[in-house]
C-alpha cells in the first residue's frame, strides 16, 4: 500500500512539474538574446521581474516584458498609448518604472507637439502593467530644450526628485 500511494504521489508530483513547465514557457516563449530594447530598466516586484525600455511598445506608447528569472520573457504589454489627444510627436524613449508610496510612476521622455523638444513626464498606474495615466501635465523638464531619460531619486529624508539629462541637441552649437 505504501508502494502503491507513494507511485501515485509521484505521479502527481511529475505531472504538476510538467504542466507548471509547459504553462510557464507558454507565459516567457522569449529568452533574452531574442528581445530586442533599448533604454532597459528593470523594476523588481512582488517576484517578477518587469523590464521596460524603448522600442517595447507595440504601438505609439511605453511598453514592457515581464520575467520571472531575467532569461525567460513574457510578449510585451503596452502599459501606456498615446491617444490623438496626447501631445506626443514621436520619440517615445526610456521609460522607467519605479514603486513609491504605494503606487507605480513611469518616468518617459517623448517629443512634444507643442514645443517641439523631448522631455520627461510623470505617469502614475496601481499596477506595473498599467494602465498609465499622465500626471505631470506635460513635460516636467524646461520646454525650451531636449531634456531626456528622467529617471526617480529619493533622499535621505525621503524627498522625491527627478534626475534627468540636458541632450547635446540643447546646447548653443548644437554639437555639445
Amino acid at each position: 500500500m505504501k508502494k502503491l500511494l507513494s507511485l501515485i504521489l509521484s505521479a502527481i508530483l511529475l505531472f504538476s512539474f510538467c504542466t507548471f513547465s509547459a504553462s510557464a514557457a507558454e507565459s516567457y516563449p522569449y529568452k533574452t538574446d531574442d528581445v530586442l530594447v533599448r533604454d532597459p530598466a528593470i523594476l523588481l516586484y512582488d517576484g517578477l521581474y518587469y523590464m521596460y525600455g524603448t522600442g517595447l511598445a507595440t504601438a505609439a506608447g511605453y511598453g514592457c516584458r515581464v520575467s520571472p528569472d531575467l532569461k525567460n520573457w513574457s510578449e510585451p504589454y503596452n502599459v501606456f498609448i498615446a491617444g490623438d489627444d496626447f501631445d506626443a510627436a514621436g520619440d517615445f524613449w526610456a521609460p522607467e518604472c519605479h514603486f513609491y508610496n504605494g503606487s507605480f510612476y513611469l518616468f518617459a521622455t517623448y517629443r512634444s507637439k507643442t514645443t517641439g523638444y523631448r522631455g520627461t513626464s510623470v505617469f502614475k498606474a496601481s499596477s506595473p502593467l498599467g494602465p498609465f495615466a499622465e500626471i505631470s501635465d506635460g513635460h516636467i523638464t524646461p520646454h525650451n530644450s531636449d531634456n531626456i531619460d528622467g529617471t526617480l531619486y529619493v533622499d535621505d529624508e525621503g524627498q522625491p526628485w527627478m534626475i534627468y539629462v540636458s541632450e547635446w541637441t540643447a546646447t548653443d552649437d548644437g554639437v555639445g
